[in-house]
């Protein structure tokens, strides 16, 4: 795994190799460590000689290569020449560009951007030996934590792992909405320095396609606990991503019959009901128990029914925010 923090002090403070390739599908670290090699090149002054950037096609050859990395730095420690969308250029010229590497001195850094690397190509294998490889995965786990914590820090920003687990839940693992949402958060909180967990519950957005990721989740669970407040900003959120009210809508019956069986349970084995619902396991169920005393059974029966309005107005073409936010806050204020 790549570490954001030691490829930042490498590029900025450390002696550069000759050759670099970076790849993958993670176009937000691709974009940051390019932005990073072009500081290094502009920070002696005489940026227009030390960067240099091409783009790769078919028809790029060796000796345009070599024009742009051939000549010494000027001002600066090093002269850098970027090769961007490498997928597209040939193996021939990945056999020759080796093959001139190998004879060579360039006198600057030459940096190869892929998205899909081919290794069995037999140009890159040698380059790939020659060059010091870097991959761009997507982030997860306490990687995309260390991420968050650490780019914070270097806006300035004093953000715990809590405060960064809580923005993951509304980001998921898309750097360039987590580093969007970063700076929205700055500005929130500005002029102070701190971003706490009630700081990103308050304004971070969900991003597009959190729905499978637990974002409606939340929305059910602050439903079911009746913090209408709460369910109702969750499911502006939702809506202002793009969410379809008929995909909400399913999840707000399936609470609604978590917390039915939760409150009929008479002593059954949680996963006795989990398995009688459908569920993978119990812990819905379970944690559906939490809240089912702030319902009696008439007011999620009769909520059912008013699923059933719903889902009938929605296909009739009735606004869909309106129609949920209505549901959602009956459930809420009925006990």
């Amino acid at each position: 795994m790549l570490e954001w923090t030691k490829w930042k002090k490498h590029i900025f403070e450390e002696a550069l190799f000759p050759l670099y390739i970076v790849h993958g599908d993670e176009e937000q670290l691709q974009t940051e460590i390019l932005q990073a090699f072009k500081r290094r090149a502009f920070s002696g002054g005489m940026g227009d000689w030390n960067w240099n950037v091409l783009y790769g096609h078919k028809e790029l050859g060796l000796s345009q290569i070599v024009e742009a990395i051939a000549g010494a730095a000027w001002g600066a420690d090093n002269r850098i020449a970027v090769l961007r969308t490498c997928d597209s250029v040939t193996a021939d010229t990945w056999s020759a560009l080796a093959a001139w590497m190998e004879q060579n001195d360039a006198g600057s850094t030459l940096v190869l951007f892929f998205h899909s690397m081919d290794g069995r190509i037999k140009g890159i294998k040698k380059l790939r030996s020659m060059a010091q490889v870097w991959e761009c995965q997507q982030y997860k786990g306490d990687a995309l934590l260390r991420y968050i914590v650490d780019r914070a820090q270097t806006k300035g920003l004093t953000m715990g792992d809590e405060a960064a687990r809580q923005l993951v839940k509304y980001t998921g693992p898309d750097l360039s909405f987590v580093v969007s949402e970063l700076e929205k958060l700055a500005l929130y909180v500005h002029p102070e320095t701190t971003i706490d967990a009630t700081v990103v519950d308050t304004a971070a957005s969900i991003a597009p396609g959190q729905l499978e990721h637990g974002a409606v989740f939340r929305m059910t669970e602050a439903m079911a606990a009746k913090n209408c407040g709460e369910a109702v900003r969750l499911l502006h959120e939702l809506m202002d991503a793009g969410e379809a009210p008929l995909r909400i809508l399913p999840l707000i019956d399936r609470e609604l019959r978590l917390l039915l069986a939760a409150k009929s349970r008479h002593g059954q084995p949680w996963a006795s009901i989990a398995h009688a619902m459908g569920e993978n396991s119990e812990y819905p169920v379970k944690k559906a128990g939490r809240f089912s005393g702030r319902f009696s059974e008439d007011a999620l029966l009769h909520a059912f029914g008013k699923v059933v309005q719903a889902d009938r107005d929605l296909k009739l073409g009735a606004n869909g925010e309106d129609v949920l936010e209505a549901l959602v806050v009956w459930i809420c204020r009925h006990e």
